[in-house]
């Protein structure tokens, strides 16, 4: 499947690096967050397992399920209808639906009756995804016509039929006689035997606990029940062989299920699939303004490199200044002293020592030179540190004029 769909009350997508199905449903549509634990505890071998359930988000619900192997869409495997392998599984298919569903409903549970809903893998065995109970979102549908959303998923699958056509639709023309016999099935039973001449497995039937969303056809008797479905079956199955089937003559009908007619829930499907819609554009609105805002960081980043290239090139030019400037001031000074000491042997011990000091003063500037170097990584502390280095030269600068001063007032007197 893969991306991100519209998924009957929120968003679905596909994980296909973890193997997992993600399924967020908005918060305004479940009325009991805590139910949500008990699809959890109770899952069944053809379901896509719920691992976890998240409610951090304020607006969603975020539903987590392991794949049980490689699936793909019941939806695909409809487009290839034409296909001999299609129509070689098309009966195993429509009876594991039909199983799951049922057996689901007597366990309490809603499984969500749309083809988006169920999953085959290679070996067309059928998976389902989200399932319901009373106090969850079930996208409109009702509990007490459940059976009659199921006879639309069968039709849907034995027809020519677009999903969104049959439940938008009460009438079908049709020459389909599998059709027209699906139509006339009241309860699961019925359907089931009229799709496969059989009653449904036994072990879906046996249940030890009650349910509150049983058949009302079984609600009594069931032995009874059957006994009168099964006579009313062959009565219409020997209708069915002597009638001729026409367009203008005999249509499909969905029966209107109870509770909220078929065009209202389609109406409620398109209105939250718009609000969906809605939120997916905001959500690329929102990731298209970060990736904005990175690429202005991005540019950012690229002007202070720059900037601090520059500012490093001046840092340099600047060091190299001070250092000329001592060097020469140091040439100077010796070449003063060489010649004050050819003169003034009294004053030789002065000077040597006078010059030991600037030699250890141009040592430690030197030093510090090199230190301003290797903090060269803040732009603004390396301004600073270069500020403070060029006042130390300039005093050591004004130092060495007032020495020289010093000394050719000691010159003259000497004279």
């Amino acid at each position: 499947m893969g991306g991100m769909i519209v998924f009957a009350d929120g968003i679905l997508e596909e994980n296909d690096q973890d193997e997992k199905f993600i399924y967020s449903i908005e918060k305004k549509n479940v009325k009991r967050e805590e139910l949500f634990e008990n699809l959890i505890s109770e899952q069944e071998d053809y379901e896509c397992r719920l691992v976890s359930v998240n409610k951090e988000n304020p607006d969603w619900v975020v539903l987590t399920y392991q794949k049980p192997e490689e699936l793909s869409l019941l939806t695909t495997f409809k487009k290839n209808k034409k296909r001999k392998q299609y129509q070689e599984s098309l009966d195993s298919i429509v009876e594991q639906v039909i199983k799951i569903t049922y057996d689901q409903i007597e366990k309490g549970f809603f499984v969500l009756p749309i083809p988006e809903n169920f999953f085959l893998s290679e070996n067309n065995k059928v998976y389902f995804l989200y399932k319901g109970v009373e106090g969850l979102p079930i996208t409109g549908y009702n509990y007490n016509s459940l059976f009659d959303h199921v006879k639309t998923l069968v039709a849907y699958l034995y027809g020519n039929y677009d999903f969104k056509e049959l439940t938008g639709r009460g009438k079908i023309p049709t020459e389909s006689a599998v059709l027209l016999d699906i139509s006339t099935a009241k309860n699961f039973q019925e359907l089931y035997k009229i799709l496969f001449q059989k009653e449904i497995s036994p072990e879906l039937l046996e249940s030890e606990e009650s349910t509150d969303f049983p058949d009302k056809e079984l609600s009594n008797s069931k032995e009874k029940s059957l006994q009168e479905q099964e006579q009313s079956l062959h009565r219409q199955t020997e209708e069915s062989s002597n009638a001729k089937v026409s367009k203008s003559t005999r249509k499909f009908r969905l029966k209107e299920p109870e509770g909220i007619s078929l065009n209202e829930k389609a109406e409620q499907i398109e209105s939250q699939r718009l609000r969906v819609d809605q939120k997916l554009k905001t959500v690329k609105l929102h990731e298209s303004s970060l990736l904005k805002k990175e690429q202005e960081l991005q540019l950012r980043e690229k002007n202070l490199e720059k900037l601090g290239k520059k500012q490093k090139s001046k840092k340099e030019r600047l060091i190299n200044l001070s250092i000329l400037s001592l060097l020469t001031i140091s040439v100077l000074g010796n070449i003063f002293f060489i010649y004050d000491k050819a003169t003034y042997p009294s004053n030789v011990s002065f000077l040597k020592k006078d010059n030991k000091d600037l030699q250890d003063k141009i040592e430690k500037h030197e030093t510090t030179n090199s230190s301003l170097e290797e903090e060269n990584k803040s732009l603004t502390d390396s301004n600073e540190e270069i500020g403070k280095e060029l006042d130390e030269n300039v005093k050591i600068i004004k130092e060495l004029i007032k020495k020289n001063e010093e000394l050719e007032k000691v010159i003259k007197e000497g004279k």
